[in-house]
């Protein structure tokens, strides 16, 4: 389950897509709450498109690249080098060298086409005023609705319940022990904490429905499935060991949550009746 963009009541936030196959000459974006009612009618959204070309060849492990512009480069973009299609996320650029989030798994050619576009669109304190509403964007692309993305608003952003990196060091010590300089840390407990609530999601709606408070022990499993990520990639049969620990542990954490807080979906500080059970939503309370 992808984590929504999770708007701040009263405050607002960008909602992103960056999945666009084409490069759109128009781009729009709607958001509805759950209940189908439109928080933001249809409004033009911002487009920013990566069109250069590789200044330099990549080998197979290179985590830069060389292009002809730094147009577009922006840390979080998404892009694809064409020759052998592979997709990218910058870390950051520093003129024309892109630095990647991750190696490049594939060989691509001096020359080779490299694209990429994203839409954003930045929603206003006026549009995050009410608390609170799950829903989703539709974003239109030249015409069509496209794509839906998940959308929340609440008093407590996502970002306020990541572990921070000194967190993620403690929990998956070979990192603390000399941490190669290629780990993304941010990237790392995002993904930690995108897993643990996938796992909330796989649960039974009775324990779903409960609130997982910005707390100790959901930042420390958001810390174990980041360990299990990592340990993932890696070879030999200690890491295997390692993966199969960090896995069982935060399972077993996330477990132990679910019987002990309650849901408060209108984050109001208590807990109604109609609030205690839902099927499908899961609200992070920090």
């Amino acid at each position: 389950m992808p984590l929504p963009t999770c708007l701040q009541f009263n405050v607002g936030g960008t909602i992103r897509y960056d999945a666009a196959l084409t490069r759109p000459t128009a781009a729009r974006v709607r958001i509805l709450n759950g209940s189908g009612a439109e928080v933001l009618p249809s409004t033009a959204a911002t487009r920013s498109t990566i069109d250069a070309q590789l200044a330099a060849a990549v080998t197979a492990g290179d985590w830069t690249i060389t292009s002809n512009t730094n147009v577009g480069f922006d840390a979080g973009e998404t892009f694809y080098i064409q020759d052998d299609p592979e997709q990218f996320l910058v870390r950051s650029a520093s003129g024309n060298t892109v630095n990647l989030r991750r190696p490049a798994m594939k060989s691509h050619v001096n020359g080779a086409t490299v694209e990429g576009t994203s839409i954003t669109y930045a929603v206003n304190s006026t549009t995050a005023g009410t608390l609170w509403w799950d829903g989703h964007a539709e974003w239109n692309i030249d015409g069509s609705v496209f794509d839906k993305t998940g959308v929340c608003c609440t008093k407590y952003p996502m970002w306020s319940v990541y572990p921070p990196d000194q967190e993620l060091l403690d929990v998956i010590p070979l990192l603390a022990r000399g941490k190669p300089d290629e780990v993304d840390l941010p990237r790392l407990r995002r993904l930690g904490t995108d897993r643990a609530m996938s796992h909330i999601a796989s649960l039974a709606p009775d324990l779903r429905a409960e609130t997982f408070a910005g707390s100790d022990s959901f930042r420390h499993a958001s810390c174990l499935f980041a360990g299990q990520i990592y340990f993932m990639s890696q070879r030999g049969e200690e890491n295997r060991e390692l993966y199969d620990r960090y896995k069982r542990e935060a399972e077993e954490e996330i477990n132990r949550m679910v019987l002990v807080s309650p849901r408060d979906a209108n984050q109001d500080g208590s807990v109604d009746e109609d609030e205690r059970i839902s099927p499908t939503s899961i609200r992070i309370n920090a």
